[in-house]
């Protein structure tokens, strides 16, 4: 509350310092209530690994077994997306349509009324799932995206169960036991179990029987479904009672089932076992799972949008702990646990907060040459810190990496307001004032500096309520933490730092100590050659700049790459198995299990799809072990043909090949839409003919999917009835089809509640899965008419090219143009820049810059947020100084940081990245402080001396300085990853402020009286220039006066 008061009376500051003077008790008493708070807090504010850059969105998913993408397209995604049109709020519609699976991904817009929207959604696809083909799957709506369609393959939680029952039971007690437990945990979204398949009653017909007999297999298949259904009734009552009646003829054990009639022949009724065999067996092999070479069953926990990751993975461990109590055979072993994951990231980040409380500790005793008044100042971090978090809280925000190192990049500056208020009390108590009037003066001619450098600081970020899309997902978060810290640490200054000055008898040292005098004679020169020293500031300007542009990269953006696993990714062609992907698979698993120094080795397959997942223990993870295997598994990889593979880990090389296109690291993408898909394709392969006459791009590859390893085309079995023929035999076309269908699938009409278990029916021919096309052309049909044909005689067989998968958003056609740009980063992205604007497309159609760049628009969106930024701070110094041109002397700053910046980017090796750009934006904000201290300095100074002003400020400038500086330096240090990409957010951002804030503060102590002066005979100069005007206006007007008069 007393923060909201003084953020919005900010020119009664003041009077908040004589009110904590006042009533010490009662200020203590609020600063305790905060710190309670803010315990309460710490346990129950939301934690998150990284922001939540999406917008809120559902998926539904559809299964469609042994179709392919055209098919799905067209009869299931098609209509999903269109009912997904029309539901209120949908910002965008993206959808995949691959081999037997249609994902449809609804994106809301901001503050949309989701529950509402999902509702109407589910509404909408429960008319439609009549109209669907019937031995479809779902469509099932959920609030998370399939692990194969997520963008990052991070998993939030996962463990294994194993025993010494057979794989298919312990299977079964995962899904009896273990699945409706991890369900029911709050927090929890969605559960997938990997490994074995399920038991199932599996019947087998005799085809040559029924057909001897005349019957029909979609008939006994009818009867059986029939026989499985439940039907309600309307209730009978009986005097006051009323009895719901129940019609069940469902068979409850397995000798039902095989003595079910299903026909009658002539007077003989027919069993269910007289036709084929009921046995018990198991479903189709779907999945499959090894952990370090084990088979076993592993359990994929997803977790809910909003849920707190920390809580929710402590609830599953928990849990997992109680059933391994109650389940003592069974053995449950966590693999991959996110809520430790951020615990192990918050502990690296305290790690690094206590080097920072250390350093900023030693650099103030060193300046202040005392113990205790540096201890008072850094209390100004913790308790700026516990603001921030109950603030947080309150407004209902997660607290995540980006924020939380907002929070420790905001470390250094929260004791700058603190330094300035003691440094000028202890200023005034060496003059031999009395302690509480030096604690009341000294606040006070302070407190307009204080409150106009803060206010630029947090004014610079106001300026990201303009940014959109993935920018402000990313940054809003840490330009909040750090405005909510700053405004803390200025009310703690005056408030909190008066009050122990005040109350207590902290030792203070002469100011002679670590005096600065010595600098006003270099200063005083400069100032004397105003004009050549802002010749040769500029002359350095522009040195740093054509440094900076000739060898720094720009544009890449915020990448987190997992940086202590190794995971290999394989697709096979749609007419794969499990045990083909398992295979290829294990060439890459015999190299790993076992090793020194890796802990796990998690292979995880299905029929299309494989995934070998490698950790490390905590020793070799800092070793060089990680890149050895991640380039074992590149080699093996490339041997590898004509299948798509992917190796990734560590850092942002990765490692991608398929069919058609280069192996390696594809460095660069465009992304072009349309609503025509050969035009689209057209499109994408004259792009991939241009960047290939390109000498340094080898490689190139077009895919038509987000997710590279389901680009390719596939190659699908095509059936063309002869038209002629059934017509002229009167053939039905939909009698044949069923039996087209009932030789080459398995039927699965219904399920049964078997000895207290519900369980599904297969059912198929015998000897249906050794069927060759050969075997199937020569089958037998008979027509309605009694006639017998074989199958070659009224259809073709043959082998067709297919989309592999399509992907469409908002109704538009994707493709992707991949290459790899062979030199540095920095000519990677001008040839990329330059291609994209010279690409021409058609109306209607769209092109899109890859993702792990700042796009063109993006990057309009920062340069506008700079001139908003600046604006905000101009304004903001205009109404403190109360001139529109003194503003302008202080905004110097800017450009004397931007030297440093492009010097320390240009001679450290390092990439100028989106944080790198919104880190200008804090820079900004912060090098103005400066100014504003020495600006302030020699307006209030009666002799108007600069030189002295520099001198009298060199003394805070540097102690802000350096405690801003020494308070990142424990975040950029060791951050930067062995693959050259920044592994935290702060890097390149810390590394913009250190540089140009050091620069700034040497320059603004020896440059700005020159600049000063510069600006005082401009002044001077456009004064005399107005007095003339308004002179010579003056004479005109008497003259005419006189004239007037005698006329």
């Amino acid at each position: 509350m007393c923060l909201c008061a003084f953020v919005l009376f900010p020119f009664r500051v003041f009077p908040m310092t004589e009110f904590a003077l006042r009533r010490p008790v009662l200020t203590i008493v609020i600063y305790l209530v905060v710190v309670a708070f803010g315990v309460f807090a710490v346990r129950h504010v939301r934690v998150e690994l990284t922001p939540q850059v999406e917008l809120p969105y559902v998926s539904v998913s559809t299964s469609w077994r042994n179709s392919g993408p055209e098919t799905i397209q067209r009869e299931i995604t098609t209509p999903i997306e269109e009912i997904a049109g029309r539901i209120r709020s949908v910002k965008d519609v993206t959808s995949e349509s691959s081999f037997g699976r249609s994902t449809v991904t609804i994106t809301f817009e901001k503050g949309a009324n989701v529950d509402f929207s999902v509702f109407q959604l589910k509404e909408e696809l429960a008319t439609l799932r009549r109209k669907l083909p019937r031995n479809i799957g779902g469509p099932t709506v959920r609030a998370v995206l399939p692990r194969e369609m997520q963008k990052e393959q991070r998993t939030f939680f996962l463990f294994k169960v194993s025993s010494p029952m057979p794989i298919q039971d312990v299977r079964r007690f995962v899904s009896r036991q273990v699945l409706p437990r991890i369900t029911a945990l709050d927090g929890v979204a969605d559960v997938t179990i990997r490994g074995g398949s399920d038991r199932v009653v599996q019947l087998t017909l005799d085809r040559d029987k029924l057909e001897r007999l005349g019957l029909s297999f979609s008939n006994i298949l009818a009867r059986i479904r029939e026989t499985g259904v439940r039907y309600p009734t309307a209730p009978l009552i009986e005097g006051n009672r009323q009895s719901v009646i129940l019609i069940n003829n469902a068979p409850t054990d397995l000798s039902q089932l095989r003595s079910l009639p299903v026909a009658k022949v002539g007077p003989r009724v027919l069993r269910l076992s007289e036709l084929g065999a009921v046995t018990w067996g198991y479903g189709e092999l779907y999945s499959l799972s090894r952990v370090n070479g084990k088979p076993t069953i592993t359990v994929d926990v997803e977790k809910s949008r909003d849920a707190n990751t920390i809580r929710t993975a402590a609830r599953i461990r928990t849990l997992i702990g109680e059933m391994k109590t109650q389940f003592p055979d069974s053995t449950f072993r966590v693999l991959e646990d996110g809520g430790k994951d951020i615990a192990a990231e918050l502990v690296g980040l305290a790690t690094r907060g206590g080097w920072i409380f250390l350093l900023v500790f030693i650099t103030l005793a060193v300046f202040l040459f005392s113990i205790r008044t540096p201890l008072v100042i850094i209390l100004t971090i913790l308790l700026s810190a516990i603001f921030t978090i109950d603030l947080f809280y309150l407004f209902g925000t997660a607290l995540n990496f980006v924020s939380l190192s907002g929070l420790a990049l905001g470390f250094g500056m929260m004791v700058d307001n603190a330094i300035v208020v003691a440094e000028s009390i202890i200023g005034y108590i060496d003059l031999g004032v009395r302690r509480q009037d030096a604690v009341i003066t000294g606040t006070k001619k302070v407190t307009g500096s204080i409150l106009a450098s803060t206010l630029t600081t947090c004014g610079g970020f106001f300026s990201f309520v303009f940014l959109s899309g993935r920018m402000v997902g990313y940054y809003m978060p840490l330009a909040e933490a750090i405005v909510f810290s700053l405004l803390a640490s200025m009310f703690i200054a005056f408030t909190l730092i008066p009050l122990v000055f005040c109350y207590s008898n902290l030792r203070t040292v002469p100011r002679s100590f670590l005096s600065l005098n010595w600098l006003y004679r270099p200063i005083d020169w400069l100032r004397k050659g105003a004009l050549v020293t802002v010749i040769l500031v500029a002359l350095l300007g522009w040195h740093a700049w054509a440094t900076f542009d000739k060898d720094v990269s720009r544009g890449g953006f915020f990448f987190r790459p997992e940086a202590r696993t190794v995971t290999v990714y394989v697709n096979l062609p749609a007419e794969s198995d499990v045990e083909t992907v398992n295979a290829t698979l294990i060439p890459f698993e015999r190299r790993l299990v076992g090793r020194d120094g890796i802990r796990d080795v998690v292979l995880s397959v299905s029929r299309t799809f494989g995934r070998v997942r490698v950790t490390f223990t905590k020793e070799a993870v800092n070793t060089i072990l990680p890149f050895q295997v991640k380039q074992e598994m590149i080699a093996v990889a490339s041997e590898l043909a004509g299948i798509t593979v992917g190796v990734y880990g560590l850092d942002q090389d990765s490692y991608r090949s398929s069919p058609g296109g280069g192996g390696g690291w594809m460095n660069s993408s465009i992304t072009l839409t349309g609503y025509t898909y050969d035009k689209v394709k057209a499109l994408a392969e004259s792009l991939k003919r241009k960047v290939l006459l390109q000498r340094r791009v080898r490689e190139a590859n077009v895919r038509f999917s987000r997710r590279f390893w389901f680009s390719r085309e596939r190659e699908e079995m095509v059936i063309r009835f002869k038209t002629d023929v059934l017509a002229s035999r009167n053939i039905s076309k939909s009698r044949l089809l069923s039996f087209i269908q009932r030789n080459l699938l398995i039927e699965q009409p219904t399920r049964f509640l078997i000895q207290g278990e519900e369980m599904g029916l297969e059912a198929r021919f015998a000897g249906f899965q050794g069927m060759g096309p050969d075997d199937f052309l020569g089958l037998t049909y008979t027509a309605a008419d009694g006639s017998r044909y074989r199958l070659k005689e009224l259809l073709t067989f043959g082998k067709e090219k297919a989309r592999g998968i399509i992907s469409k958003k908002n109704q538009k056609y994707m493709a992707s143009v991949e290459w790899n740009y062979r030199g540095s980063s920095r000519r990677a992205q001008k040839f990329n820049r330059q291609v994209f604007k010279t690409l021409e497309l058609p109306p209607g159609y769209t092109k899109e810059m890859s993702r792990s760049y700042i796009t063109e628009s993006e990057q309009q969106m920062i340069f506008k947020t700079y001139g908003i930024a600046l604006f905000i701070i101009y304004l903001i110094l205009a109404a403190y100084m109360e001139s529109l041109i003194l503003p302008l002397a202080v905004l110097v700053a800017v450009p004397l940081s931007l030297i440093g910046v492009g010097y320390i980017f240009a001679y450290g090796g390092y990439s100028f990245d989106a944080s790198a750009y919104m880190g200008l934006i804090l820079l900004f904000g912060v090098v103005v402080n400066n100014s504003i201290l020495l600006v302030d300095h020699w307006r209030f100074d009666e002799k108007k001396d600069k030189t002295a002003a520099a001198v009298r400020r060199a003394r805070p400038i540097l102690m802000t300085t350096l405690t801003t500086v020494v308070g990142m330096l424990p975040l950029v240090l060791g951050s930067h990853t062995a693959g050259g990409g920044d592994q935290n957010i702060w890097v390149s951002l810390g590394i913009a402020t250190i540089g140009g804030l050091t620069a700034s503060a040497v320059l603004i102590v020896l440059t700005l009286p020159a600049f000063l002066e510069i600006f005082e005979t401009l002044q001077r100069f456009g004064s005399r220039i107005a007095n003339a005007f308004q002179g010579g206006i003056g004479v005109s007007r008497s003259r005419g006066g006189v004239n007037g008069e005698a006329s």
